[in-house]
């Protein structure tokens, strides 16, 4: 693979997210891909084991996410039946694991989290059509923190 072609179209979708704000409010300056490991097959969750990176801008504010060594995760938290469709990684990881992590510690918003999830997912190459279910999905119902703060029942 060359990596000189794929920076070069990562800098070209960072440029057009920039330019579109109104379809892409979060705008991204900067990620560093981190890696997870399997804790248990069974249930589906994973561990940080290099730490997941992102500095963005959002509603006119930066934000610096650090995803840490030994943050849990379960990805993307996909029905089994849908998993032929959308399983639960893929090009989607980073973004679900830094919206997972905006969940768990109620960074900014809701929308903030989903918005992130929506940039990151476009930047990672994820078809517009799975893309939109994915977005869709999980602004359907607040999750983690966001949950406890709307006295909502939280999923775990």
């Amino acid at each position: 693979m060359d990596y000189s072609q794929y920076y070069e179209s990562q800098r070209d979708k960072q440029a057009e997210i920039e330019a579109n704000r109104k379809k892409f409010p979060c705008t991204i300056r900067y990620f560093e891909e981190g890696r997870l490991e399997q804790v248990n097959e069974d249930v589906g969750r994973w561990r940080v084991i290099k730490p997941y990176v992102a500095s963005m801008r959002y509603d006119g504010r930066g934000f610096d996410i650090y995803v840490p060594e030994g943050f849990i995760t379960d990805q993307a938290s996909v029905p089994k039946i849908i998993w032929p469709l959308i399983p639960p990684f893929g090009r989607h990881t980073f973004a679900s694991v830094i919206h997972d992590h905006c969940c768990v510690h109620a960074l900014d918003s809701m929308r903030f989290a989903t918005e992130a999830f929506n940039s990151f997912l476009y930047l990672n190459s994820v078809p517009n059509p799975k893309r939109f279910l994915m977005v869709k999905a999980v602004g359907l119902r607040p999750r983690g923190a966001y949950a406890t703060q709307l006295d909502a029942p939280q999923f775990k």
